[in-house]
Protein backbone atom coordinates (compact mmCIF):
# COMPACT_ATOMS: atom_id res chain seq x y z
CA UNK A 1 0.00 0.00 0.00
CA UNK A 2 1.47 3.35 -1.02
CA UNK A 3 2.04 6.22 1.41
CA UNK A 4 -0.71 8.23 -0.30
CA UNK A 5 -3.20 5.39 0.09
CA UNK A 6 -2.31 5.05 3.76
CA UNK A 7 -2.68 8.78 4.37
CA UNK A 8 -6.04 8.94 2.63
CA UNK A 9 -7.13 5.85 4.55
CA UNK A 10 -6.43 7.64 7.81
CA UNK A 11 -8.24 10.79 6.70
CA UNK A 12 -11.13 9.40 4.65
CA UNK A 13 -13.35 9.19 7.72
CA UNK A 14 -15.49 11.91 9.26
CA UNK A 15 -12.41 13.51 10.68
CA UNK A 16 -10.74 16.58 12.03
CA UNK A 17 -7.44 15.76 10.32
CA UNK A 18 -8.00 17.54 7.05
CA UNK A 19 -9.69 18.08 3.74
CA UNK A 20 -9.61 15.08 1.44
CA UNK A 21 -11.56 13.65 -1.46
CA UNK A 22 -12.77 10.08 -1.01
CA UNK A 23 -13.31 7.55 -3.77
CA UNK A 24 -12.95 3.81 -4.33
CA UNK A 25 -9.79 3.90 -6.43
CA UNK A 26 -8.00 5.41 -3.45
CA UNK A 27 -9.33 3.16 -0.69
CA UNK A 28 -11.53 0.04 -0.76
CA UNK A 29 -13.57 1.09 2.27
CA UNK A 30 -14.48 4.50 3.65
CA UNK A 31 -14.97 4.42 7.40
CA UNK A 32 -15.77 6.48 10.46
CA UNK A 33 -13.58 5.56 13.42
CA UNK A 34 -15.35 5.78 16.78
CA UNK A 35 -12.86 8.22 18.33
CA UNK A 36 -13.51 10.66 15.47
CA UNK A 37 -17.24 10.79 16.16
CA UNK A 38 -18.33 13.63 18.45
CA UNK A 39 -20.30 12.74 21.58
CA UNK A 40 -23.26 15.15 21.74
CA UNK A 41 -24.23 16.67 25.08
CA UNK A 42 -27.68 15.07 24.96
CA UNK A 43 -26.45 11.49 24.43
CA UNK A 44 -23.69 9.06 25.29
CA UNK A 45 -23.26 8.09 21.64
CA UNK A 46 -22.42 10.04 18.50
CA UNK A 47 -24.12 7.46 16.27
CA UNK A 48 -27.82 6.62 16.02
CA UNK A 49 -29.80 4.31 13.73
CA UNK A 50 -33.49 4.20 12.84
CA UNK A 51 -35.43 2.17 10.29
CA UNK A 52 -38.51 3.51 8.50
CA UNK A 53 -40.11 3.09 5.08
CA UNK A 54 -37.72 0.25 4.19
CA UNK A 55 -34.69 2.47 4.68
CA UNK A 56 -32.02 2.87 7.35
CA UNK A 57 -31.30 6.36 8.62
CA UNK A 58 -27.95 6.87 10.31
CA UNK A 59 -27.13 10.02 12.30
CA UNK A 60 -23.45 10.74 12.96
CA UNK A 61 -22.05 13.62 15.01
CA UNK A 62 -18.56 14.66 13.86
CA UNK A 63 -15.84 16.58 15.67
CA UNK A 64 -15.25 18.73 12.59
CA UNK A 65 -17.27 19.84 9.56
CA UNK A 66 -18.00 17.33 6.81
CA UNK A 67 -19.65 17.61 3.39
CA UNK A 68 -20.34 14.88 0.84
CA UNK A 69 -21.58 14.85 -2.74
CA UNK A 70 -23.50 11.74 -3.76
CA UNK A 71 -24.41 11.33 -7.43
CA UNK A 72 -27.18 10.93 -8.25
CA UNK A 73 -28.43 12.73 -5.15
CA UNK A 74 -30.96 10.67 -3.25
CA UNK A 75 -30.32 7.73 -5.54
CA UNK A 76 -29.69 5.16 -2.81
CA UNK A 77 -32.07 3.62 -0.27
CA UNK A 78 -30.42 4.63 3.02
CA UNK A 79 -29.61 8.02 4.48
CA UNK A 80 -26.66 9.39 6.46
CA UNK A 81 -27.40 12.59 8.37
CA UNK A 82 -24.32 14.47 9.52
CA UNK A 83 -24.42 16.65 12.63
CA UNK A 84 -22.06 18.75 14.73
CA UNK A 85 -22.23 20.67 18.01
CA UNK A 86 -20.35 23.81 18.95
CA UNK A 87 -19.53 22.78 22.53
CA UNK A 88 -17.28 25.77 23.28
CA UNK A 89 -20.08 28.22 24.09
CA UNK A 90 -20.58 29.16 27.78
CA UNK A 91 -24.38 29.04 27.44
CA UNK A 92 -24.28 25.42 26.30
CA UNK A 93 -23.82 23.43 23.11
CA UNK A 94 -25.28 24.76 19.87
CA UNK A 95 -26.38 22.28 17.22
CA UNK A 96 -25.55 22.45 13.50
CA UNK A 97 -27.67 21.27 10.57
CA UNK A 98 -26.06 19.69 7.49
CA UNK A 99 -27.44 18.26 4.25
CA UNK A 100 -28.04 14.52 4.35
CA UNK A 101 -26.35 12.00 2.05
CA UNK A 102 -27.95 8.95 0.43
CA UNK A 103 -26.12 5.69 1.12
CA UNK A 104 -26.17 2.44 -0.81
CA UNK A 105 -24.84 0.12 1.90
CA UNK A 106 -22.86 0.28 5.12
CA UNK A 107 -21.98 -1.69 8.21
CA UNK A 108 -20.93 -1.10 11.81
CA UNK A 109 -18.35 -3.24 13.60
CA UNK A 110 -15.90 -2.67 16.46
CA UNK A 111 -16.64 1.03 16.67
CA UNK A 112 -16.38 1.64 12.94
CA UNK A 113 -19.06 2.64 10.44
CA UNK A 114 -18.06 1.24 7.02
CA UNK A 115 -19.27 2.05 3.52
CA UNK A 116 -18.85 -0.30 0.58
CA UNK A 117 -16.43 0.39 -2.27
CA UNK A 118 -19.41 0.69 -4.61
CA UNK A 119 -20.75 3.54 -2.50
CA UNK A 120 -17.34 5.21 -2.37
CA UNK A 121 -17.25 5.39 -6.18
CA UNK A 122 -20.26 7.71 -6.01
CA UNK A 123 -18.97 9.99 -3.27
CA UNK A 124 -16.72 13.01 -3.01
CA UNK A 125 -16.21 14.51 0.45
CA UNK A 126 -14.31 17.39 2.02
CA UNK A 127 -13.81 18.04 5.70
CA UNK A 128 -12.17 20.47 8.10
CA UNK A 129 -11.35 20.44 11.78
CA UNK A 130 -13.63 22.28 14.19
CA UNK A 131 -11.35 25.32 13.89
CA UNK A 132 -11.72 25.36 10.10
CA UNK A 133 -8.21 24.08 9.43
CA UNK A 134 -7.14 21.37 7.00
CA UNK A 135 -4.13 19.12 7.38
CA UNK A 136 -3.49 19.63 3.66
CA UNK A 137 -5.11 21.63 0.91
CA UNK A 138 -4.41 18.84 -1.56
CA UNK A 139 -7.16 16.39 -2.47
CA UNK A 140 -4.84 13.37 -2.21
CA UNK A 141 -4.35 14.06 1.48
CA UNK A 142 -0.56 14.55 1.47
CA UNK A 143 0.62 15.92 4.79
CA UNK A 144 3.27 18.61 5.00
CA UNK A 145 6.02 19.07 7.57
CA UNK A 146 6.10 22.72 8.46
CA UNK A 147 7.94 24.89 10.95
CA UNK A 148 5.68 27.83 10.11
CA UNK A 149 3.04 29.27 12.39
CA UNK A 150 -0.51 27.88 12.33
CA UNK A 151 -1.55 31.07 10.57
CA UNK A 152 0.94 30.56 7.72
CA UNK A 153 0.32 26.82 7.52
CA UNK A 154 -3.48 26.98 7.54
CA UNK A 155 -3.73 29.82 5.05
CA UNK A 156 -1.43 27.93 2.68
CA UNK A 157 -3.95 25.05 2.86
CA UNK A 158 -6.84 27.44 2.27
CA UNK A 159 -5.56 29.39 -0.76
CA UNK A 160 -4.11 27.71 -3.86
CA UNK A 161 -1.38 30.30 -4.29
CA UNK A 162 2.35 30.67 -3.73
CA UNK A 163 2.71 34.20 -2.32
CA UNK A 164 5.79 36.34 -2.96
CA UNK A 165 8.47 36.45 -0.27
CA UNK A 166 7.31 39.88 0.83
CA UNK A 167 3.79 38.62 1.65
CA UNK A 168 3.01 37.90 5.31
CA UNK A 169 -0.04 35.81 6.26
CA UNK A 170 0.19 37.20 9.81
CA UNK A 171 -0.64 40.65 8.40
CA UNK A 172 -2.07 39.82 4.96
CA UNK A 173 -2.93 42.34 2.28
CA UNK A 174 -5.96 40.53 0.85
CA UNK A 175 -6.00 42.80 -2.18
CA UNK A 176 -2.90 40.87 -3.36
CA UNK A 177 -4.48 37.41 -2.94
CA UNK A 178 -5.99 35.95 -6.14
CA UNK A 179 -9.74 36.54 -6.25
CA UNK A 180 -10.41 34.03 -9.04
CA UNK A 181 -9.58 30.74 -7.32
CA UNK A 182 -9.86 28.64 -10.50
CA UNK A 183 -8.27 31.04 -12.99
CA UNK A 184 -5.04 32.50 -11.60
CA UNK A 185 -3.35 35.21 -13.61
CA UNK A 186 0.14 34.84 -15.11
CA UNK A 187 1.82 36.27 -12.00
CA UNK A 188 -0.30 34.22 -9.56
CA UNK A 189 1.48 30.88 -9.18
CA UNK A 190 -0.80 28.12 -7.84
CA UNK A 191 0.39 25.47 -5.38
CA UNK A 192 -1.12 22.82 -7.65
CA UNK A 193 -2.42 23.22 -11.20
CA UNK A 194 -6.03 22.09 -11.48
CA UNK A 195 -6.10 21.08 -15.14
CA UNK A 196 -9.10 18.71 -15.15
CA UNK A 197 -11.72 20.46 -13.09
CA UNK A 198 -11.79 23.10 -10.38
CA UNK A 199 -14.28 24.25 -7.76
CA UNK A 200 -13.89 26.73 -4.93
CA UNK A 201 -16.06 28.46 -2.35
CA UNK A 202 -14.31 31.53 -0.98
CA UNK A 203 -14.84 34.66 1.02
CA UNK A 204 -14.96 38.00 -0.73
CA UNK A 205 -15.37 41.61 0.34
CA UNK A 206 -15.89 44.98 -1.25
CA UNK A 207 -14.48 48.35 -0.25
CA UNK A 208 -14.06 51.70 -1.94
CA UNK A 209 -10.30 51.51 -1.41
CA UNK A 210 -9.57 47.95 -2.58
CA UNK A 211 -12.53 47.17 -4.82
CA UNK A 212 -13.32 43.45 -4.87
CA UNK A 213 -10.88 41.47 -2.73
CA UNK A 214 -10.51 37.91 -1.50
CA UNK A 215 -11.41 37.45 2.16
CA UNK A 216 -10.70 34.64 4.65
CA UNK A 217 -14.36 34.27 5.61
CA UNK A 218 -17.83 34.96 4.23
CA UNK A 219 -19.33 38.42 4.15
CA UNK A 220 -22.14 38.45 6.73
CA UNK A 221 -24.75 40.89 8.04
CA UNK A 222 -27.74 40.78 10.38
CA UNK A 223 -30.61 43.09 11.28
CA UNK A 224 -31.67 40.93 14.23
CA UNK A 225 -34.46 39.30 12.19
CA UNK A 226 -32.47 37.97 9.23
CA UNK A 227 -28.91 36.73 9.00
CA UNK A 228 -27.47 37.24 5.52
CA UNK A 229 -24.29 35.65 4.19
CA UNK A 230 -22.50 35.86 0.86
CA UNK A 231 -19.68 33.82 -0.65
CA UNK A 232 -18.08 33.46 -4.05
CA UNK A 233 -18.10 30.28 -6.15
CA UNK A 234 -15.47 29.68 -8.85
CA UNK A 235 -15.60 26.71 -11.21
CA UNK A 236 -13.83 25.50 -14.31
CA UNK A 237 -14.08 22.31 -16.36
CA UNK A 238 -10.94 21.44 -18.28
CA UNK A 239 -7.55 23.18 -18.28
CA UNK A 240 -7.24 26.91 -17.92
CA UNK A 241 -6.94 28.62 -21.28
CA UNK A 242 -4.27 31.30 -21.62
CA UNK A 243 -5.76 34.63 -20.69
CA UNK A 244 -9.07 33.03 -19.66
CA UNK A 245 -11.32 35.03 -17.39
CA UNK A 246 -14.16 33.55 -15.35
CA UNK A 247 -17.60 34.33 -16.74
CA UNK A 248 -19.79 35.94 -14.08
CA UNK A 249 -23.12 34.39 -14.98
CA UNK A 250 -25.96 32.57 -13.28
CA UNK A 251 -25.40 28.80 -13.72
CA UNK A 252 -27.90 26.31 -15.06
CA UNK A 253 -29.59 24.63 -12.10
CA UNK A 254 -30.40 20.94 -12.37
CA UNK A 255 -31.06 17.91 -10.20
CA UNK A 256 -28.89 15.21 -11.75
CA UNK A 257 -25.61 14.64 -13.53
CA UNK A 258 -24.49 15.84 -16.93
CA UNK A 259 -25.47 13.65 -19.90
CA UNK A 260 -22.92 10.96 -20.75
CA UNK A 261 -20.29 12.21 -23.15
CA UNK A 262 -21.08 15.89 -22.66
CA UNK A 263 -18.25 18.35 -22.11
CA UNK A 264 -19.75 19.22 -18.75
CA UNK A 265 -19.32 18.35 -15.10
CA UNK A 266 -21.90 18.59 -12.33
CA UNK A 267 -21.22 20.49 -9.14
CA UNK A 268 -23.10 20.48 -5.85
CA UNK A 269 -23.58 23.66 -3.84
CA UNK A 270 -24.36 23.22 -0.13
CA UNK A 271 -24.52 25.12 3.11
CA UNK A 272 -24.73 24.23 6.80
CA UNK A 273 -25.66 26.42 9.74
CA UNK A 274 -25.85 26.61 13.49
CA UNK A 275 -29.52 25.74 13.93
CA UNK A 276 -29.67 26.89 17.55
CA UNK A 277 -29.10 30.40 16.19
CA UNK A 278 -30.56 30.23 12.67
CA UNK A 279 -33.81 28.81 11.35
CA UNK A 280 -34.38 26.25 8.60
CA UNK A 281 -36.58 28.89 6.97
CA UNK A 282 -34.91 31.24 4.55
CA UNK A 283 -34.17 32.06 0.93
CA UNK A 284 -31.21 32.23 -1.41
CA UNK A 285 -30.15 33.52 -4.80
CA UNK A 286 -27.25 33.64 -7.22
CA UNK A 287 -25.95 37.04 -8.34
CA UNK A 288 -23.08 38.03 -10.63
CA UNK A 289 -22.31 41.48 -9.29
CA UNK A 290 -21.02 42.06 -5.78
CA UNK A 291 -23.34 44.48 -3.93
CA UNK A 292 -21.88 47.63 -2.41
CA UNK A 293 -23.56 46.74 0.90
CA UNK A 294 -24.91 43.46 2.25
CA UNK A 295 -28.36 43.17 3.81
CA UNK A 296 -31.52 41.05 3.60
CA UNK A 297 -32.51 42.80 0.35
CA UNK A 298 -29.43 41.61 -1.57
CA UNK A 299 -31.55 39.12 -3.57
CA UNK A 300 -34.30 41.58 -4.47
CA UNK A 301 -33.12 42.08 -8.05
CA UNK A 302 -32.17 38.44 -8.71
CA UNK A 303 -35.26 36.66 -7.42
CA UNK A 304 -35.08 34.37 -4.40
CA UNK A 305 -35.59 30.64 -4.01
CA UNK A 306 -37.18 29.42 -0.78
CA UNK A 307 -35.26 27.36 1.76
CA UNK A 308 -36.66 25.00 4.39
CA UNK A 309 -33.45 23.36 5.54
CA UNK A 310 -29.92 23.21 4.15
CA UNK A 311 -29.16 24.63 0.73
CA UNK A 312 -28.34 21.82 -1.69
CA UNK A 313 -28.33 22.63 -5.40
CA UNK A 314 -26.55 20.96 -8.31
CA UNK A 315 -25.61 22.72 -11.52
CA UNK A 316 -23.66 22.06 -14.70
CA UNK A 317 -20.47 23.76 -15.76
CA UNK A 318 -18.79 23.28 -19.13
CA UNK A 319 -19.40 23.71 -22.83
CA UNK A 320 -22.89 24.58 -24.16
CA UNK A 321 -25.56 23.37 -24.66
CA UNK A 322 -25.49 21.58 -21.28
CA UNK A 323 -23.44 24.21 -19.50
CA UNK A 324 -23.23 27.98 -19.79
CA UNK A 325 -19.46 28.22 -20.02
CA UNK A 326 -16.28 26.32 -19.25
CA UNK A 327 -15.32 29.02 -16.74
CA UNK A 328 -17.79 30.53 -14.32
CA UNK A 329 -17.80 32.61 -11.17
CA UNK A 330 -20.77 33.94 -9.26
CA UNK A 331 -21.90 34.93 -5.79
CA UNK A 332 -24.30 33.03 -3.55
CA UNK A 333 -26.45 34.99 -1.08
CA UNK A 334 -28.41 33.23 1.67
CA UNK A 335 -30.92 34.75 4.09
CA UNK A 336 -32.03 32.82 7.19
CA UNK A 337 -34.35 33.85 9.98
CA UNK A 338 -32.71 34.39 13.36
CA UNK A 339 -34.25 32.25 16.11
CA UNK A 340 -31.64 32.38 18.87
CA UNK A 341 -28.35 33.99 19.80
CA UNK A 342 -24.65 33.41 19.27
CA UNK A 343 -22.51 35.11 21.89
CA UNK A 344 -19.02 34.84 20.44
CA UNK A 345 -17.15 36.01 17.35
CA UNK A 346 -14.62 33.17 17.63
CA UNK A 347 -16.72 30.30 16.24
CA UNK A 348 -18.64 30.21 12.93
CA UNK A 349 -22.39 30.20 12.44
CA UNK A 350 -22.58 29.15 8.75
CA UNK A 351 -20.53 27.32 6.14
CA UNK A 352 -20.78 27.00 2.39
CA UNK A 353 -19.21 24.43 0.10
CA UNK A 354 -19.02 23.38 -3.53
CA UNK A 355 -18.14 19.80 -4.55
CA UNK A 356 -17.43 18.42 -7.99
CA UNK A 357 -18.97 15.36 -9.60
CA UNK A 358 -17.30 12.24 -8.10
CA UNK A 359 -16.54 10.80 -11.56
CA UNK A 360 -14.43 13.89 -12.33
CA UNK A 361 -12.77 13.71 -8.90
CA UNK A 362 -11.74 10.12 -9.63
CA UNK A 363 -9.97 11.37 -12.77
CA UNK A 364 -8.00 13.89 -10.72
CA UNK A 365 -10.29 16.90 -10.78
CA UNK A 366 -10.32 19.46 -7.98
CA UNK A 367 -6.76 18.66 -6.91
CA UNK A 368 -6.80 21.50 -4.38
CA UNK A 369 -9.73 20.91 -2.04
CA UNK A 370 -8.65 23.30 0.72
CA UNK A 371 -10.74 26.07 -0.87
CA UNK A 372 -13.95 24.02 -1.17
CA UNK A 373 -15.37 25.16 2.19
CA UNK A 374 -15.78 28.71 3.48
CA UNK A 375 -17.05 29.76 6.92
CA UNK A 376 -19.19 32.69 8.02
CA UNK A 377 -19.08 34.34 11.45
CA UNK A 378 -20.98 37.05 13.26
CA UNK A 379 -20.41 40.46 11.63
CA UNK A 380 -17.20 42.20 12.74
CA UNK A 381 -15.54 38.87 13.55
CA UNK A 382 -11.98 38.31 12.37
CA UNK A 383 -12.66 34.58 11.93
CA UNK A 384 -10.99 31.67 13.65
CA UNK A 385 -8.27 32.66 16.15
CA UNK A 386 -5.51 31.23 13.94
CA UNK A 387 -6.52 33.63 11.17
CA UNK A 388 -5.12 36.52 13.20
CA UNK A 389 -2.17 34.68 14.71
CA UNK A 390 -3.86 33.85 18.02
Amino acid sequence: MSVNKWVVGVCAALVACGSVSVFAQTLPDVHIAANEVQIPTSSSSGLALTFADNAYVWTAFTEGFYFCNDVPQGGYPNVLTLKHEDQSLPQGAHSWTFPSVSVNSFGYSNGTLTFSAFFAQHLECVSTAADGSSASGLADGIFENSYESKTDENFSHLVNWVPPRSFDWSAPNWAQVPVAACDPQADETPIVVEDIGCAAATGVSSSAAAGTARAPTMWTATDGINFTYLFRVDTRFGPQAPGAQPTMSVPLMDSGIAPAGSATMTLLLQDAYESTYLSDAGSWCVIYQLPSALNSSACSQAGSLTLDGPLTQSFSIGAPPFGTGADQAFYVVVNRLVQGSHSTVLTPVVTGTVLIEPAVAIEGGDKFSGDNVVFGFMPNSTGFPWMTGQ
